[in-house]
């Protein structure tokens, strides 16, 4: 990984050495390798699992980028900071398109009716209820 993909990264203007977050970064990047987002991956202390195919790569010869990076996930753990719908979430992503996304998150907080009719049901969420 070049250096010039990391000259965006800093912390913010409060702190004491903004551009230090790069060097932690490289460091990491360094010692343990890119991230491999072929790999699937289960969580299962969190409640997550990954099944992961594909890559996300420069098309040789022309500064158009392939994403051929496909995934089938599902969460299944307990709420940790906030009661959810969500449990059993599926979801589905497939050349950078997500095919199910979560359609429940509230467009407005409160007591609203579309609240309690549609962003509080489990389909809403891409779910299964047995």
């Amino acid at each position: 990984m070049s250096d010039a993909d990391f000259s965006t990264i800093h912390y913010d203007i409060f702190t004491k050495n903004p551009e230090s977050l790069r060097d932690d970064i490289k460091a990491i990047v360094d010692v343990y390798g890119e991230y491999n987002y072929d790999k699937s991956s289960m969580l299962t202390g969190y409640g997550f699992g990954a099944l992961r195919s594909g890559t996300r790569y420069n098309s040789v010869g022309a500064d158009v980028i392939r994403d051929t990076q496909r995934d089938f996930w599902m969460y299944f753990g307990g709420a940790v900071s906030h009661s959810n719908y969500d449990k059993l979430n599926l979801g589905i992503e497939s050349y950078g398109i997500p095919f199910t996304t979560d359609l429940g998150y509230p467009e407005a907080t409160g007591d609203n009716p579309n609240k309690h009719q549609w962003a509080n049901t489990t389909l809403a969420h891409n779910t299964v209820v047995v």
